[in-house]
């Protein structure tokens, strides 16, 4: 499982400065509304980095551009410019996710298994997973 941060900024003249202000550790597509076409793709640390340079402006235009640039990563974050990430970020989005996965799988079959499935309720409310 890969993640990478789709990241939509204005007039960033320093894409590595910027990756080390938001602690980006993971590929990212950078879409910089600054006014003149460029692209570019570097790597820090083995992580694929796509740098983009675009004339057209606005927030949905900037991620759609991101998205149809991103990989076939198995999560993409969309992510603004002033976000700062914590050390281990992407390793805590896979945790999270397999965890979800689990409760996804045992909220499918809790109502055949359990009986009284008040507290698997409550686990998947806090989840966000709806129990057939």
């Amino acid at each position: 499982m890969s993640v990478q941060v789709l990241i939509s900024t204005m007039n960033e003249s320093d894409p590595i400065k910027l990756l080390e202000k938001m602690n980006i550790s993971s590929d990212a597509v950078i879409v910089n509304q600054c006014g003149y076409e460029k692209e570019e793709i570097f790597y820090i640390k083995n992580h694929k980095i796509t740098y983009l340079c675009c004339n057209e402006t606005g927030l949905s235009r900037s991620r759609n551009k991101a998205i149809s640039y991103s990989n076939d990563n198995d999560i993409a974050l969309l992510a603004d410019d002033d976000l700062v990430y914590v050390d281990n970020y992407s390793e805590l989005i896979k945790k999270h996710l397999m965890r979800i996965r689990i409760m996804t799988l045992l909220g499918l079959k809790s109502r055949e298994l359990i009986k009284n499935s008040n507290l698997m309720e409550k686990k998947a409310r806090y989840w966000g997973i709806l129990l057939l």
